[in-house]
């Protein structure tokens, strides 16, 4: 989906993708689409799921009723999900227009268990915390 104009916050964040993967997390981003708004009625927002907490399609109406756009996350190694089977069980499912691809890496998954993927549309990356090394 496409919003028209982007709209920076006095913090010069330009989007806001919020998270579900579970029911408590999917309460709290639901609660919090008009406050969010009307703080920001412009800027592009995403949920990213895995599609634990937002399983229905009526969950999902509101999300894709103010404009929100899905990025479905997988991790070949962790849940033996490819993002690219999550995005079309979403638009199947939830009936989200479009869904964007994100592959897990770390506990051994690099790009390379990924073969295709930077042929998807709006593919991104993530490393679960657990993974992070400083």
């Amino acid at each position: 989906m496409e919003v028209n104009a982007p709209a920076q916050d006095a913090n010069g964040f330009d989007f806001y993708i919020g998270q579900i993967e579970g029911p408590s997390q999917y309460d709290n981003l639901l609660a919090s689409i008009n406050s969010f708004r009307q703080a920001h009625p412009l800027m592009p927002a995403a949920v990213v799921t895995n599609t634990g907490g937002i399983d229905t399609a009526a969950k999902a109406k509101p999300f894709i009723d103010d404009k929100w756009c899905c990025i479905a996350e997988g991790h070949v190694c962790e849940d033996g999900v490819d993002p690219r089977q999550r995005v079309a069980w979403i638009e199947r499912n939830l009936g989200w227009p479009i869904a964007q691809p994100m592959a897990g890496l770390g506990n051994s998954c690099t790009p390379v268990n990924y073969p295709g993927i930077e042929n998807s549309f709006g593919y991104s990356w993530f490393t679960a915390e657990r993974y992070w090394r400083l």
